[in-house]
This record gives C-alpha cells, sequence and structure tokens, in this order.
C-alpha cells in the first residue's frame, strides 16, 4: 500500500468506520487488514492515522484506535529486523553516545526525569525537560504517543523510540556530511596562483564553523570522526582538517610543505573507492616582494605609538575589500607573528559592523602597544581623533602624489606643531579645576567642622542639664528618706542581678517633680517615653555596631514601653526577670537595665525647671 492510497482510501474508510462502530464491530477488521497490508511503515502509518483522525473529526476518534494497539503489537513484533550498513550503525551509535548521552538502549532519561517532575509538582523542570524532548522529537503526535506509550507501559515503546532515535540520528548526521562536503568543496581543486592563496578557501570553510578558534578546533575534531566512521572522504577530510588546525593554531607557515589530499567527486554521497589526487603546496618558498612589502608595512621611520596605529588605519582603510590583500597580509603575520592581520581584521570589522572611528583606532593601538611600557590616555586620544579626521580616506581631497606615506607624515607632523598648544590649554584648564576642587573640599572642611563644634557645645549643654536634674532628683531622695520610717532604696542605677529590689515607682517620682506646674507631668512623661526608648535603643545598637531592623526596632521599643506602663506604680520590679526582657533579648538587643531610659525621660520634663 502506498502513501498516497493510505491516505486517499484507508484512512476515510477508517474514519467511517469507527464513526459507526456502535452499529458494527467491522472498524477493527478494516483497521486490521489496513495495517496487515503495509511492509514496514506500521508505525508511521498509525501516526498518520491519528493526525488524520484529528484533522477531519471534531470528536475524539483516536481513543478508539488504543483497541486496535495490542494487535498493532503482534504486527510489528512479526516484522523482520532490516539489515542496515555497518558504517550507518556505527555513525548512528557514535552520535548517540556523543550527542546524547542520556539515550541508552531503549531508554531515555528525559523522559523519566519529565514524568517524575510533573509528579513532585516541579513545573519549571518540566517544561525545560519538554522543551528537549521537543527539539529530539520534533513531531508533536510522534512525541505524544511516545509518552503516552511509555507511561501506560506500552510494548509499542520500544520499536518506536528505536525509530524516533534513528531518525534524530540521520536529521543529524546528514548536517554534518553536508558540512564535510562543503568544506572541501571550498578547497576545490586546491588553490591557484601564489602560495598565500590557500588562505582564500581555508576562510572559507571556517565560516561554516564558530568564530571562536577554541570551539571551532573542537567541532573539526568532532568532524574529522565522524567523518572517518562514515567514511564520509575520511583521507580527503583528514589532509584539510590538519591545515585548518594548523591555521587556527597560527602555525601554518612554519612548515616547509603542505600536502592536501582532495577527491576527484564532489558528490554528496559516500565514495570509498574514488582515487583522490594530491596537491602539495611548498610553503618554505612564499616570497614578498619590494611592493608587497610596502603595502603590508608602514614606513619605519615613524615614531610614536599613537601616529604608528594611525599611519596602519590609514594605510589599511581602503584595502578591506581586497581578498588578494588580505590573504597577503595574513601569510606575511603568520610567517614572522606579527599584529598586521590582526589589525587588518579590526578595520574590517569594525566597518563592517559600522563601529566608531575611534574604538578602532584604540584597538590598533592596544595591540601596537601590547608589548610597550606606554600606557594609553586621554590626550592621546584626542590627538589620533584629530589627527585621524584630518587623514581619514575619502573624507577630503587627496593630492596626487606618488608617495602617499610622506603625505601622511607631513599633516602628522604638521598636528605635532598644534599639539603642544592643546596641551597647554589642557594643563591649564586642568590646573583650574583642580583648584576649584580644593577651594571647595576647605569650603566643606569648615563647614564639617563648625557642625562639630555645634555637636559639641549641644552636647556640653545636655549633659550640664543631666547633671543638674540628677543633683535635684539626689536632693529629692534625700527628703523621702527623711520622711519615711522604712525608707526604700532609690537608687536608679542599681546593677541588676536578677532579684526584685524595692525602689520608688515612677509615679511617685514624676509627683516629686510636679512640685506645682501646671501641666501634667504623667501625661508629658507618657508622650515622651516611646521617643525617649527610640532614641536610647538607637544610641545603643550604635555604640555595638548592630544592625537593627525598623521591624526589630519598633517591637523593642513597644516590649519596653509596656514594661515600664506596666509597673508605673509598682515600687518592686524586675526587669531581668521580665518576658519583655526575653522579647528584646529575642530581636538581638542585649538591654540589662532599663533606668537609663527613665532617667532620659525624666530629664526631658525637669528641663523647664533648669532654664
Amino acid at each position: 500500500m502506498s502513501a498516497s492510497s493510505t491516505t486517499g482510501e484507508f484512512f476515510p474508510q477508517v474514519l467511517n468506520s469507527i464513526k459507526e462502530r456502535a452499529r458494527s464491530d467491522s472498524w477493527l477488521a478494516v483497521l486490521q487488514k489496513g495495517f496487515a497490508s503495509l511492509s514496514d511503515d506500521l508505525l508511521p502509518t498509525y501516526i498518520a492515522l491519528r493526525v488524520y483522525l484529528k484533522q477531519q473529526s471534531q470528536e475524539n476518534l483516536c481513543g478508539a484506535l488504543e483497541e486496535f494497539e495490542p494487535q498493532l503489537a503482534k504486527l510489528v513484533s512479526a516484522l523482520p529486523t532490516p539489515s542496515l550498513p555497518s558504517t550507518l550503525r556505527k555513525a548512528r551509535e557514535l552520535f548517540v553516545k556523543t550527542e546524547h548521552p542520556e539515550i541508552k538502549g531503549v531508554s531515555d532519561t528525559d523522559i523519566g526525569a519529565y514524568f517524575q517532575a510533573r509528579f513532585d509538582k516541579s513545573l519549571d523542570t518540566a517544561r525545560s525537560l519538554y522543551q528537549r524532548l521537543s527539539v529530539k522529537y520534533p513531531e508533536a503526535e510522534s512525541r505524544a504517543t511516545l509518552l503516552r506509550w511509555y507511561r501506560t507501559s506500552n510494548p509499542l515503546f520500544a520499536p518506536l523510540f528505536i525509530r524516533l532515535t534513528e531518525e534524530l540520528a540521520d536529521r543529524s548526521l546528514e548536517s554534518i556530511r553536508r558540512t564535510i562536503v562543503y568544506i572541501l568543496r571550498c578547497f576545490g581543486s586546491g588553490p591557484r596562483g601564489k602560495n598565500w592563496s590557500l588562505i582564500e578557501p581555508i576562510r572559507t570553510a571556517l565560516r561554516a564553523l564558530p568564530p571562536s578558534k577554541a570551539r571551532a578546533a573542537q567541532v573539526l575534531d568532532r568532524l574529522r570522526v565522524y567523518s572517518r566512521e562514515a567514511e564520509w572522504h575520511a583521507q580527503e577530510f583528514a589532509s584539510v582538517c590538519d591545515v585548518l588546525q594548523d591555521y587556527l593554531g597560527d602555525h601554518l607557515f612554519d612548515r616547509k610543505e603542505i600536502r592536501l589530499v582532495l577527491p576527484k567527486n564532489f558528490s554528496e554521497q559516500p565514495q570509498r573507492q574514488t582515487k583522490a589526487k594530491i596537491v602539495t603546496i611548498d610553503v618554505a618558498s612564499v616570497t614578498f616582494t619590494d611592493q608587497d612589502i610596502k603595502e603590508i608595512l608602514i614606513n619605519p621611520k615613524i615614531q610614536g605609538l599613537e601616529n604608528i596605529a594611525l599611519t596602519y588605519c590609514w594605510q589599511y582603510w581602503l584595502k578591506t575589500g581586497d581578498a588578494g590583500f588580505e590573504s597577503k597580509v595574513s601569510v606575511y603575520s603568520s610567517r614572522h607573528h606579527s599584529p598586521q592581520a590582526s589589525i587588518y581584521q579590526i578595520i574590517k570589522e569594525g566597518q563592517s559592523r559600522g563601529v566608531a572611528d575611534e574604538e578602532i583606532l584604540y584597538a590598533i593601538y592596544a595591540i601596537i602597544a601590547r608589548d610597550s611600557p606606554y600606557e594609553y590616555n586621554v590626550r592621546k586620544d584626542i590627538y589620533m581623533q584629530s589627527v585621524w579626521r584630518r587623514i581619514k580616506p575619502g573624507e577630503q581631497p587627496k593630492p596626487v602624489i606618488e608617495d602617499t606615506r610622506a603625505w601622511a607624515e607631513q599633516l602628522i607632523k604638521k598636528e605635532k606643531k598644534e599639539k603642544k598648544e592643546r596641551r597647554k590649554r589642557a594643563s591649564l584648564l586642568v590646573e583650574r579645576q583642580r583648584q576649584e576642587k580644593q577651594e571647595f573640599r576647605k569650603a566643606a572642611a569648615q563647614t564639617v567642622q563648625q557642625k562639630k563644634q555645634e555637636e559639641v557645645q549641644a552636647r556640653t549643654r545636655a549633659e550640664a542639664k543631666v547633671t543638674l536634674m540628677r543633683e535635684e532628683e539626689k536632693k529629692r531622695r534625700e527628703r523621702a528618706r527623711q520622711s519615711l520610717t522604712a525608707p526604700a532604696l532609690t537608687s536608679t542605677w542599681t546593677k541588676y542581678d536578677g532579684t526584685e529590689l524595692e525602689v520608688a515607682s515612677l509615679k511617685e517620682r514624676i509627683d516629686a517633680l510636679q512640685n506645682g506646674r501646671e501641666k501634667n507631668l504623667h501625661v508629658l512623661f507618657r508622650s515622651h517615653l516611646e521617643e525617649t526608648i527610640q532614641q536610647y535603643l538607637k544610641d545603643f545598637a550604635s555604640e555595638r555596631g548592630l544592625d537593627v531592623k525598623n521591624v526589630q526596632n519598633t517591637l523593642a521599643v513597644l516590649a519596653i514601653k509596656d514594661f515600664l506602663l506596666t509597673n508605673y506604680e509598682a515600687k518592686t520590679r524586675s526587669w531581668m526577670l521580665s518576658n519583655e526582657r526575653l522579647k528584646v533579648r529575642d530581636l538581638g538587643l542585649e538591654v540589662n537595665d532599663v533606668e537609663p531610659i527613665v532617667e532620659n525621660c525624666l530629664a526631658r520634663l525637669a528641663e523647664p525647671l533648669t532654664v
């Protein structure tokens, strides 16, 4: 049964029989007869039938095909094992082993990991794994059927998986084979003309490889292995790979001769018995005429790294489209290990990508100064940009003279005369800016010093007020001792050891400060308490170098405030044994005494009395 007859007759017949399956069981017989007439395309036909049913009917008719799958498994198992050429089998095995190590035998670890990720509800991992499966098995219906048969442990999973893996390998091997043939075709019948024409096919071949030299060398090694295993012009490609590897390693022209083995027939099919022809290139005999040297090198009389960079850029600027000159420069640089080829590539790539001229000049300067103690600076940058605007080819009419080098040197000498004046103006500008910075720093230092003095004075006044308040507090305590038969301990700076001490209550201490004042000091104390706690905790954290978050600080303030207000009228209180202290400690603040907070708040209440 051909493909056209399958789609034109068999598929519609199956569609109609499945739709009428409620009245007749003949649809299974139709499937059995149709698939029995196929030779070896059972699984592809089954996948195509599922696609056809989905396209031709809005109903879910594919579910009916699952009843036929046991019979289909028997038909597939009865098919004879196809015989494959040993080279193709080895190439497939090499590809799967090298590129897809997760595929082993008739299993793909990505499939199992995908279902496990779905079971664990790790959606990002499952999505990533499914993307990898989509690349390996691009046909949607085949991929869905493969996953369904894996999940249901269907015996048809193994033959379908093998077929899809072979298709994956064949697709990739086809691309690899075309790449190998393309590289061989780049060399054609061998370089002609001068020996540096070998550079042209090398560069053309390298366009099929990654731009990185290290990555390109790795890809070449892999292509060489595939060429050998599949017998795709193995000897010829090996000789070409040697040339390309030497070129990537910058030692191609260190050899005396290059020997290329090129096929006579560049057919894309494997040519095992075709005799190849050998092309020998005498690299040691490469010579350069005086004119070639004059085109490649600049005048050795030119001094200064910036002038050398300008001259190279000017000399190569209009030759970036000359392939012969490019090959000539490459061979010269390879033979002498000089930077001319790198400079040429910088100019060529910069022009093609539209890079700014100053960036090209900077890149050339960096290559020239690589082994020099001189450093790049802004003055040299300004100088090169100014000169380049004058000598850039194509920007202004050029005089008709024989020695263009001498003309360029004249422009450079003329620019040197103006360089001193520009440098003097730049120095004056820098000096003026330096003086302005010094004056600004001096004014800033004076402002800082003045602020420090003001802070010291404010701190002195505050300490005087606190001292005066403490003196008055001592006098008040003395009067309280004389009036009480059993005087209570009134030391507000007692270092607690965990026991409750009898002290004057906060209410009593504030009553003593009231002393006929119009405002209610109890209300003022409560209003100032939270702000005083915040300031105390801020100073506490600053002295100990603690990093306290806003949330921690707020919770600690509320805990201390709650402790003081709860014990507002109590004559016995213990901060060390309180729950509030534990809360504050859990927040990262080891506050062992809250009496300084009380003292600070009382000091604020006493301020009007000391004025």
